[in-house]
């Protein structure tokens, strides 16, 4: 097993439990956007869900997004809602 191959698998576990209906709730993300149009700051501010694994995969996700051109950096704040889809 290669390093970091358990942990990936362990998220995957995280995330396989979480696939039920009661998987519901709300993440408020912070984002601190710079100049260059990218995230260079991202952090979970306040959470309904206790997932360690897709704290960091909104993280992940949103530390990859580009963003408008602003002239100075700032916060911004964002919620997500999760809830069953079926």
């Amino acid at each position: 097993m290669q390093k970091g191959q358990s942990e990936r698998a362990g998220d995957r576990n995280e995330l396989e439990r979480r696939a039920d209906k009661s998987f519901q709730g709300k993440v408020v993300v912070k984002i601190l956007i710079g100049t260059g149009q990218a995230a260079t700051k991202v952090e979970v501010g306040e959470s309904e869900l206790e997932a360690p694994a897709v704290h960091e995969c909104i993280r992940e996700v949103i530390g990859g997004w580009e963003f408008p051109a602003i002239k100075k950096a700032a916060w911004f704040t964002y919620p997500f809602a999760f809830s069953p889809a079926y």
